[in-house]
């Protein structure tokens, strides 16, 4: 296979699917993405957050996870439409193409993607750490 672009373009073309876990709630990912670009993901407060909510509730609508991170990070700064458009346009994109999340644009729902790096970094860090 060619490389045709970034990180994001080697993971979509890879072929690999996520897997229905056994309560059908949340889909296992395979330790296919990178160090790399977990790292990167990971760098984001937001993303972070996201990932932090999405891992208890396994699935969300976007206008939740809006409302989640102006609470929890942007109450005061940030207004909640700003916080949409991040999520929309750049976060939850960012996510999907890493096969962190599933996003579905129609339905404006996310399901998390469960990866043993992201889930040892939630085990090992607290909310309030970042």
């Amino acid at each position: 296979m060619s490389e045709k672009g970034g990180p994001s373009d080697r993971l979509r073309d890879s072929g690999r699917e996520g897997r229905p876990t056994g309560d059908g709630t949340a889909v296992d990912s395979d330790a296919a993405v990178s160090t790399e670009d977990l790292l990167r993901m990971l760098a984001d407060r937001r993303r972070r957050h996201v990932l932090r909510y999405l891992s208890t509730t396994h699935a969300a609508a976007v206008s939740d996870l809006v409302n989640h991170v102006q609470t929890v990070i942007d109450r005061s700064t940030v207004d909640a439409e700003s916080v949409a458009i991040d999520l929309v346009h750049v976060q939850l994109p960012a996510l999907a193409d890493s096969d962190l999340v599933e996003y579905n644009r129609r339905s404006k729902t996310v399901r998390y993607c469960r990866h043993p790096g992201v889930e040892r970094y939630l085990a090992e860090t607290r909310e309030e750490d970042y």
